[in-house]
């Protein structure tokens, strides 16, 4: 039997500091990886990440246990936050149960109230039980993120994702842009 469980901890180490502790053992499916939630957001909205290690959304189950240690810093120039974590998957039915173990650095620079630039990366080590294969997966990118008013912000990102694999033909290599336009009901 499977225990139910989500523990958070974060502890204040100075007025611009904290430090997090995040585990979780759970069931969720893939569809349901693409919820942004509270634990795993960026310390601001702007640069577009993908979900950890899913390479195809369905609606299968499958049981998680994670633990994440996060720090994260927030300035008024030089916000950037550091995430390790691991996290092992065991579906139900098909064969990609897998440990996952990562990192994520989001680093930013406020160039003023309206205009902010980021950089992050993010590196993932996907081992399979079943699948006979071991993947390293690596996304790098930077954005722009122009705030043009209390509701309006616009974003240009600029991504390169990386897969190393041991079957060769899950190998890749993808350059992305994509340009957000978000506008919220009450200002952010």
């Amino acid at each position: 039997s499977n225990w139910l469980v989500r523990l958070d901890s974060t502890w204040q180490a100075s007025s611009i500091s904290s430090v997090g502790i995040h585990y979780g053992r759970e069931y969720s499916d893939t569809a349901s990886d693409l919820i942004p939630t509270g634990v795993i957001e960026q310390i601001a909205s702007g640069g577009i990440i993908p979900p950890l290690g899913t390479d195809v959304v369905t609606g299968e189950l499958y049981y998680t246990e994670r633990v994440e240690l996060i720090y994260a810093r927030r300035g008024n120039t030089f916000p950037w936050s550091a995430r390790l974590f691991n996290r092992r998957i065991d579906y139900d039915t098909s064969p990609n149960d897998r440990q996952e173990k990562g990192t994520l650095v989001d680093v930013r620079y406020v160039h003023s109230n309206t205009l902010s630039y980021q950089v992050s990366s993010r590196y993932t080590v996907l081992e399979y039980d079943q699948l006979f294969r071991d993947d390293r997966d690596a996304d790098m990118g930077v954005a722009l993120i122009y705030r043009a008013g209390p509701s309006l912000t616009a974003g240009l990102d600029l991504r390169r994702f990386v897969r190393k694999s041991t079957d060769l033909s899950q190998e890749y290599t993808d350059d992305r842009l994509a340009i957000t336009i978000n506008y919220a009901t009450r200002p952010a």
